[in-house]
């Protein structure tokens, strides 16, 4: 069930059912070939030969070595073979073919081209897997690894070593889908054994190792290996798919393709039940559907979710006895409402054809389980099938999904997809529905997107509702009237409606044998009911075709009438007016070759009368008539011609009496018209055309060179047809029976044929094959009209361009049709120089079609017409004004070249075709007898095209093949453009026939090439380019391009002429040169100079030998011999191509652009097989500070490539797994670091951080120290870099250049960084001293503008050298860390906000794959120049303290779960800083934390135990940040108690003063003095205790202040933890905690920041997965957010709930019932808001049918609390709000059916309709319903209303309906 090569696809050939062997032995044999007109005796030893031709060539090519000529060829021949014999070979030699090409596929270091050839041979040999089960056939799994690494991940390509094309990794893919069947039972484990150590969810390695897994691991063969296969990583598999998130990751991809290939491959043998609703969570996720308040949208979808994948394991996990089905019913009820055309975007696009993709895949299980044969791999238990009660399920729960998507704006094709699929499944379910909205949209005049929509629908379903008689007999009585009703459709104001009926007519009629049985019932007694009505119907057809002929006239009339009054709108509808002639033509050849002879007569009979007497004009009309007429001539000639051809013949030779008319421009239109009906009518049988051929003959020879040139257009399309007819090999009828319908109905009766798919042995063709009289005629028409052609041109040097033109295209038409009756040139051989060791001619079949050959006088036709055009084309090259003639010319020398029967281009689009006839006709459950009778006709037609074009006789290659090249080259660089183009698209075509023929014309492009002007022009110097381009032959392959063409001859001689083409500098002609250099930059290939055979290769190739019935003896020495030369001389062409243009560079003869081509150039010849020389050292050594950017940028790439061609090769260590005690071994230990040249030297360094991350290999390679070599020591070719390097001013400009380049696009340059870690690789430590000046000049520039730049470049060179430095020893690093950490730290205490991004990827760069213990003083200083920042706080900006943090972060990050003490550090360094005051530091204090809190996950919980821990910080500022709010309060309250405090001291100094004027005794009253004292004491004490309080008060508010910015980190870090690190986004229980928390604060008006931040939170929150084991936590969590006291805390919490419950629904299934009491719960809220978010929450989830209405309690309790009665005054205010609940219930209810009417909705909207005059809030609440459903329900307000008693109606439209003013 694989959708690339599992039983479940859904195109299937018709010879299927003869999939078995045949009686022959043969695998399969060509079922085909019995149809064709060659005795099968005769084509069986034609095959026999043939085959054998192929194995002897073929394996004696590979034992003689020569695999790139030899070996190839035959093998592209065996291809051939199997495209016309298919497998018809033993078992045993498709078991020895299979294993030599496989061999030959997985042999290392070869050619991608020759590769590309062998695997599609390969692949062509396991098309049909069937035949050859894993007991057959083993293959290896290493050797295809091996070629998988080498192709896709090779060193080389990416250093400019070996190029390798971009097809590489589409063209391994399939070899390994194809391998992996046939991997033996143990290749599991080793697979598994060898790539679980990469799986580390931290690492991009997991990404590298799904991917191969994913490719490799076998999920298919017998029952009993399956413990050995899917078992050993299942479950290990599915917990990190349950566990981990890598939707973002890459590996998410590949792990659901995995499970769905195992899922189809082992229906119903694999338990999926506990994990079916994560499944469809995840997958519901993946849409990113729409859902919850626009606040909260996440718009995207999920990249890595390929559905074809997903809904593949969707459908295979279904079984009767688990809950899949259930799950895709919810899943389809959740999506419905966004296939509603009435939404539109993004989401709904994937959503339709994620439905298609389900509908075709359920039902090819249904194919695969009842209709095909049981095999080894595709077996099903018979308990575990689909039950027929699913299957109805099933297409009930579509069935909605694609009657609503059919109109939606994206268009209808998806939906016609499903309805297709169904309706074959469940007939009666969808074509009763679906033709009830076809009439519909057939009486509304008003929506006619709904008419074509409907119309597509109808199309699709046509063999459905033809067939199923079973299941829907009623099926059949539609047909006819719906023929009927269509045809309003035919519009010349609807061109699309008028396309899409044409098709609809033609569907129907393809399928249904269309005769009168009216009175089948007088003559039969066996009817049926059914079948009685049906012939009571075909009294009909009559009406019909009569109604569809008038309709016709009409289109026909009204589009000549647009025609007549605007040529304006002539031109713009051109292509419509060609789309409807062309569908027109075709249903006119269905509809009337399918119909009795009697009702044909009529017919025929009322178009006569139509067109017999009037006259068309011939450029609208009167194609549309020919198209009519076509249809007629070609189902019955008999009938026909006798009435057209005499006709026209009559009218043509009287209009012709005159011989001015022929000389006249513009003729009479009835001789144009007559000329294009008769020239329409030729294409039938060709015995019917016999009697009239003096006729014809007649009428060409006065119209053939009628000045008119539409007249004589006509008039040579009627001289090609007739001779294509008369001489021509076709079938005669493609009718869907043999049966004659005009029989007695007692004897046939032809509905019963209906839609009558016939298994191959029913089907005979009635071929058309030329009788002698026929071939005779072709020799006559040959010779009265080509020959005085030819003699006419010979005799007159000097003819009129139109006469000359008339002529040529004459010749051109004859030569069209004939080539099966040319012989080839004769002529001397032309040898082309091969370097094969096999014969290469092309075999040729020896029982031919006809030996029948056409001559002129005697003479070879194709000799005697090239001794006629040669000298032509010669003679008009100096002429002016010949384009067309040359054009034509160019036509010719194809027909000459290329014709011998058939061209492969048009077989292969006929094969296309009936591939798509296939589809459309075809039936897609069915085997045998699935096709219709015309498409195995068409099949056995484009088998006998293919028969003919093995017959074609391309060989040898003469001299006159090389003349009429040479002429072509002429061509194609001459004046017109259109010449070239015509001549390029010939020559194109011929490379692709004759092997190697382009060497021929390879030196005259390089001499024009190469010619300065005069000598050349400047039209042969375009044309030239244009050769070399080929924009033509890049059209059919880029490779045809002579540019980029394989061929190491062509290479040599061709590149150095186009670096020395530059003769002109138009633009269209550097734009020519621009496209070749693209092109070669793109698809160039290195070619090999050696092609390696493997032992494996010769053992597979001699097993062969030895099965041959002549074995043949080979010279294995001389083999080996030749192979040497073949080297030897690729070898020294390839030296000489480079050395000529290294001299062209060095002789500075060439313009900077074509300089810098030629080192481009020499770029693409750098080889891993070959040490570059000196010279081309030198040119990109000093190109490295060339003043141009694009030859610096090509200099570091190149001397890239040369210094990892020249790196170290050190040995591999390795170390035992069990050599570590445990994971702790490779985590690093501040404690425990190599500070010292001893412990270094006993460090075994494991630099991949993946390595026990959860698994171990066998063997741990480690790094030790090996450093470079002095340069002294060094080779010249290096030596000579460093000399650059060591020169001061060398190193200084180039630091200047690489510091300004790309200024705009001022990014972190890998190839930069690249280049500096290949020179600190491959030079040491000496390559830095070299720098070190050049660095500090960078560093002390003060130039603000260039500073980015500056600190970008250095920021690459730092992280450059780290890397090269892998194999430094201790006292390099110390030496290095010395300098480069102060320069690290000037730059990044300096850095600017732009350099930020560039020191964070320098540094992550350094760290990558690196072991920690070797960077220890990296990370020792990141975390100093943290704490430094930390202690200095006072001078840091927050500029450079949160860059520090990013740095750290940036370090921390790339070695993972390695560093858990850091981390830890970290952690707890951050905790002290989460107060910060400033929101970018927060910011990025929140994001460490996420990194450092990252491997917080169960799966890795027993490695990372020393890791932080979430719980830990959660724990520590949950109840700061719980104290929050209290905290808040009673600052308020707080804030008013000093207020009241502080009047006090001012009443207490008052008091003093009132006392002093109160007069008192003397006794008593104390003295001024004393009385002042106390009054001061008294304000001092006051004093205190004001700024006591006030000094709490400051102390408390600045303690809630911290909490806050608390608060705030603790949201940046959550919001990091669900944006960024989507990976593992899953709820904790630490984490629910914060709901409670956050909620309040999302409606934090004082504070936008904390605000935003808790918004983001619950975004991202909500979209989140609830895992299933804290959903109970999450509940309670809830309760306790909605019992908050604030408002808008519960309004969050049912804001969050919305997306909550349905991307959840699934794992909350069980908890329906608590979280419906929650939202009902909160509908009695007393704030409107919350009250109204509780109702919008209800509506979503009756809407995904969360919550259920089936039981009706909800609709009881809503209808409870909306009976209350309320006045307009004196409402209590409970009633108020118990009535406003209900009513906000029910209104919920209502609106959970925006597109739909269920039963209970009338209901409802009539007691919602009740209260629509009570008080606020009960009257805007029902207001708003109402109108809410008349703007959802107001498209489908017709089908609506059924729904509603006319007492409702009445009641709704009352409301809903404003009252006319002038009512």
């Amino acid at each position: 069930m694989e959708c690339e090569d599992v039983n479940m696809d859904t195109e299937e050939k018709a010879s299927d059912s003869n999939l078995d062997q045949t009686q022959d032995g043969f695998q399969k044999a060509s079922r085909y070939l019995n149809l064709l007109p060659i005795p099968i005796d005769k084509l069986n030893a034609d095959a026999d030969r043939y085959f054998q031709l192929i194995k002897n060539r073929l394996s004696s090519a590979v034992l003689l070595l020569d695999i790139k000529q030899g070996a190839r060829y035959w093998a592209s021949q065996l291809q051939r073979y199997i495209k016309i014999y298919s497998l018809r070979f033993t078992k045993q030699e498709h078991i020895d073919l299979v294993k030599l090409l496989f061999q030959l596929v997985v042999t290392p270091d070869q050619e991608c081209s020759v590769t590309y050839i062998f695997i599609s041979v390969f692949n062509k040999l396991l098309q049909k897997k069937k035949l050859l089960s894993p007991d057959d056939l083993s293959l290896p799994w290493k050797p295809v690894y091996d070629l998988w690494h080498e192709l896709l991940n090779n060193k080389d390509d990416s250093h400019g070593r070996r190029f390798i094309p971009p097809y590489a990794e589409n063209m391994v893919m399939n070899f390994i889908k194809q391998c992996r069947v046939y991997f033996p039972v143990e290749a599991t484990q080793e697979i598994l054994d060898k790539f679980k150590p990469y799986i580390c969810p931290f690492d991009n390695s997991m990404n590298d190792a799904f991917e191969v897994m994913a490719l490799f691991l076998p999920t298919t063969g017998p029952l009993e290996r399956h413990s050995r296969m899917y078992k050993l990583w299942f479950d290990e598999f599915m917990g990190i798919y349950v566990n981990l998130d890598g939707s973002r990751l890459g590996w998410e991809s590949k792990i659901l393709s995995l499970f769905s290939r195992l899922s189809g491959h082992n229906i119903g043998l694999i338990d999926w039940e506990p994990h079916i609703p994560h499944i469809f969570a995840r997958i519901l996720r993946a849409f990113g559907l729409p859902v919850g308040p626009a606040k909260y949208q996440l718009s995207h979808a999920d990249p890595s979710y390929e559905f074809s994948s997903v809904f593949l394991w969707v459908v295979a996990m279904v079984t009767p006895t688990n809950s899949a089905m259930a799950h895709i019913a919810q899943f389809l009820h959740t999506v419905e409402p966004f296939l509603h055309p009435s939404n539109h975007g993004w989401s709904q696009r994937g959503l339709h054809g994620a439905i298609s993709k389900l509908c075709q895949l359920f039902t090819a299980r249904v194919k695969l389980e009842r209709y095909k044969k049981p095999t080894w791999d595709n077996y099903v238990p018979r308990e575990m099938r689909l039950t027929d009660d699913q299957i109805s399920q099933f297409v009930d729960l579509v069935k909605p999904l694609i009657f609503t998507g059919l109109f939606s704006k994206h268009g209808p094709q998806d939906m016609t997809s499903c309805l297709f699929n169904l309706a074959f499944l469940r007939p009666e379910k969808l074509l009763p529905l679906h033709l009830e909205n076809l009439y519909q949209a057939l009486e509304n005049l008003t929506e006619p997107h709904r008419l074509k929509a409907t119309l597509l629908g109808t199309i699709a379903v046509c063999r459905a509702l033809v067939t199923c008689t079973d299941s829907y007999p009623e099926g059949r009585l539609q047909v006819i009237p719906l023929l009927q009703l269509c045809l309003p459709g035919i519009d010349s104001n609807d061109s699309s409606k008028t396309v899409s009926t044409f098709q609809l007519i033609t569907m129907l009629s393809a399928l249904t044998p269309l005769a009168d049985c009216s009175e089948a019932h007088l003559q039969r007694t066996d009817l049926s009911e059914l079948e009685r009505e049906l012939c009571s119907q075909t009294a009909q057809l009559q009406d019909f075709i009569f109604i569809f002929i008038d309709r016709i006239f009409v289109l026909i009339e009204g589009l000549a009438l647009d025609h007549h009054e605007s040529a304006a709108a002539r031109s713009r509808s051109s292509m419509m007016e060609a789309m409807i002639e062309s569908v027109l033509k075709t249903a006119s050849i269905s509809l009337f070759q399918q119909m009795s002879r009697s009702l044909f007569k009529l017919s025929f009979e009322k178009v006569w009368n139509y067109i017999s007497n009037r006259v068309f004009e011939v450029l609208v009309a009167g194609k549309l008539v020919t198209a009519l007429v076509y249809g007629m001539v070609k189902a019955q000639p008999s009938l026909t011609l006798p009435h057209i051809i005499p006709h026209c013949c009559k009218n043509i030779l009287d209009l012709t009496n005159n011989a001015d008319v022929c000389t006249d421009e513009r003729p009479d239109n009835a001789l144009l018209w007559n000329l294009l009906l008769i020239s329409e009518c030729m294409l039938v049988t060709g015995s019917v055309l016999l009697p009239y051929t003096e006729d014809i003959s007649t009428v060409l020879d006065r119209t053939l060179h009628m000045t008119n040139t539409t007249g004589h257009l006509f008039s040579c399309a009627l001289l090609e047809r007739f001779i294509k007819t008369v001489g021509g090999i076709y079938p005669n009828d493609l009718r869907s029976i043999e049966h004659d319908l005009d029989q007695p109905l007692s004897q046939y009766l032809p509905i019963r044929d209906w839609g009558f798919a016939p298994t191959l042995s029913q089907v005979t063709v009635d071929w058309h094959i030329p009788t002698s009289e026929a071939l005779n005629t072709i020799q006559d028409t040959i010779t009265r009209f080509l020959l005085p052609e030819l003699k006419y041109l010979d005799e007159n040097v000097d003819c009129d361009r139109e006469d000359l033109q008339r002529r040529l295209k004459i010749i051109a038409d004859c030569l069209k049709n004939i080539g099966l009756y040319l012989p080839t040139f004769q002529s001397d051989p032309h040898v082309i120089e091969s370097e094969g060791a096999v014969d290469t001619t092309r075999y040729k079949v020896q029982h031919r079609i006809t030996q029948f050959t056409v001559t002129l006088e005697g003479e070879n036709t194709r000799n005697r017409v090239m001794q006629t055009i040669h000298p032509l084309m010669v003679r008009l090259l100096s002429k002016d004004d010949s384009a067309k003639p040359l054009s034509i010319i160019a036509v010719i020398y194809a027909s000459l070249l290329l014709n011998f029967g058939v061209e492969i281009e048009n077989v292969n689009q006929r094969a296309k075709n009936v591939k798509t006839i296939k589809h459309s006709l075809g039936h897609p459950l069915h085997l045998a007898g699935s096709q219709v009778r015309m498409v195995h006709v068409e099949c056995a037609y484009v088998q006998l095209c293919r028969m003919i074009y093995l017959q074609s006789d391309f060989d040898p290659f003469t001299q006159l093949h090389a003349t009429i090249y040479n002429d072509l080259v002429l061509l194609a660089t001459s004046r017109y453009e259109d010449v070239q183009s015509m001549s390029r698209r010939v020559l194109a075509k011929c490379f692709q026939e004759f092997k190697s023929s382009q060497r021929v014309i390879v030196p005259d492009i390089c001499k024009l090439l190469i010619t300065p002007p005069p000598e050349v022009t400047e039209e042969q110097f375009k044309g030239a380019l244009g050769l070399v381009y080929n924009a033509e032959g890049s059209m059919t392959s880029p490779y045809y391009s002579l540019a980029v063409l394989r061929d190491t001859v062509v290479q040599r001689q061709l590149w150095p002429a186009i670096v020395q083409a530059q003769h002109s500098e138009k633009p269209n002609i550097q734009l020519l040169v621009d496209k070749i250099i693209k092109k070669i930059e793109k698809h160039y290939e290195t070619n090999h100079f050696t092609f390696p055979v493997t032992e494996g290769s010769k053992s597979a190739a001699q097993v062969i030998q030895r099965k041959l019935s002549q074995p043949v003896e080979l010279d294995l020495a001389a083999g080996e011999s030749a192979a040497r030369v073949r080297t030897e001389k690729y070898k020294g062409m390839y030296v000489e191509l480079r050395d000529e243009l290294m001299s062209l560079i060095y002789a500075d003869v060439l313009q900077w652009k074509h300089k810098e081509f030629a080192m481009e150039l020499v770029a693409f010849l750098q080889r891993n097989d070959l040490d570059p020389t000196v010279q081309e050292v030198d040119l990109f050594s000093r190109s490295l500070i060339d003043d141009a950017v694009s030859v610096r940028k090509l200099a570091i790439g190149v001397v890239t490539g040369i210094l990892f061609h020249h790196k170290g090769k050190h040995p591999k260590e390795y170390v035992a797994s069990t050599a570590f005690k445990s994971y702790t071994a490779l985590q690093y230990d501040p404690n425990n670091v190599p500070d010292t040249e001893e412990k270094w030297a006993e460090t075994s360094f494991v630099e991949k951080t993946y390595w026990g991350c959860k698994h171990w290999p066998d063997k741990v390679p480690i790094t030790r120290s090996h450093p470079p070599p002095s340069p002294n020591e060094l080779p010249e070719v290096q030596r000579l870099i460093y000399t650059c390097f060591s020169d001061v001013t060398f190193t200084l400009t180039l630091f200047k250049y690489l510091s300004l380049q790309d200024r705009e696009k001022d990014k972190f340059s890998n190839s930069t960084y690249s280049f500096f870690k290949a020179l600190a690789r491959n030079y040491g430590p000496a390559i830095v001293e070299c720098c070190k000046e050049a660095i500090a000049k960078l560093q002390s520039d003060t130039d603000h503008l260039t500073e980015s730049s500056r600190q970008r470049l250095v920021a690459e060179f730092v992280a450059g050298v780290v890397r090269g430095s892998k194999y430094w020893s201790f006292n390099q690093m110390n030496e290095l860390f010395d300098w480069l950490l102060p320069t690290v730290k000037k730059a990044i205490t300096n850095v600017s906000d732009e350099a930020i991004t560039h020191w964070g990827t320098s540094i992550a760069t350094c760290c990558e794959d690196r072991e920690p213990k070797k960077l220890y003083r990296l990370y020792q200083f990141l975390l100093e120049e943290v704490q430094t920042v930390d202690h200095d706080s006072s001078s840091a900006t927050s500029l450079q303290t949160s860059s520090r943090l990013y740095f750290l972060q940036a370090a921390l990050g790339q070695q993972q779960w390695r560093i858990p003490e850091l981390n830890a550090y970290t952690t707890q360094l951050i905790k002290e800083r989460l107060a910060c005051p400033f929101k970018s530091i927060r910011t990025r204090l929140g994001s460490v934390l996420c990194s450092c809190y990252i491997f917080d996950i169960p799966y890795m919980d027993k490695h990372c135990w020393h890791n932080p821990k979430r719980a830990e910080l959660i724990n520590t500022v949950l109840p700061l940040v719980k104290e929050l709010e209290e905290s808040t309060d009673k600052e308020l309250g707080a804030t008013s108690d000093c207020d009241s405090n502080a009047a006090t001291p001012l009443t207490g100094l008052a008091t003093p003063t009132s006392g002093l004027d109160t007069p008192t005794s003397g006794k008593d009253t104390p003295s001024s003095e004393e009385s002042t004292l106390g009054v001061v004491s008294s304000a001092l004490a006051a004093i205190e205790v004001l700024e006591l309080e006030t000094n709490m008060e400051v102390e408390e508010r600045s303690e809630n202040s911290r909490k806050k910015l608390i608060f705030k980190t603790v949201l940046s870090w959550l919001h990091s933890n669900f944006e960024r690190y989507t990976m593992y986004q899953k709820w904790t229980p630490e984490i629910l905690k914060f709901i409670p928390i956050i909620c309040p604060h999302t409606a934090n008006y004082s504070d936008p920041e904390l605000r935003s931040l808790a918004q983001n939170a619950v975004k991202y929150m909500s979209k989140t997965l609830l895992p299933q084991e804290l959903v109970s936590d999450f509940i309670h969590v809830i309760r306790e957010a909605i019992g908050l006291e604030s408002w808008h805390a519960r309004t969050t919490v049912l804001e969050l709930l919305q997306p909550m419950i349905f991307l959840n629904q699934f794992t909350l299934s069980d908890y329906t019932s608590q979280i419906q009491d929650i939202v009902v719960h909160l509908l009695s809220d007393e704030r409107i808001e919350v009250k109204l978010a509780a109702a919008t929450t209800l509506s979503g989830g009756i809407q995904c049918r969360f919550f259920k209405l089936d039981n009706g309690i909800l609709l009881k309790h809503f209808k409870r609390l909306a009976d209350v009665k309320l006045k307009s005054k004196n409402n209590k205010s409970e009633r108020l709000q118990q009535c406003h609940t209900g009513l906000l219930g029910l209104g919920a209810v209502v609106r959970a059916y925006p597109y739909d009417v269920p039963n209970v909705i009338p209901e409802l909207l009539m007691i919602l309709s009740a209260h629509v005059h009570d008080p606020q809030p009960v009257q805007k609440t029902v207001k708003d319903v109402l109108s809410e459903f008349k703007r959802t329900h107001h498209d489908n307000w017709m089908d609506h209303k059924q729904k509603f008693t006319d007492d409702q109606l009445v009641v709704l439209t009352n409301l809903l309906v404003s009252p006319s003013y002038y009512a």
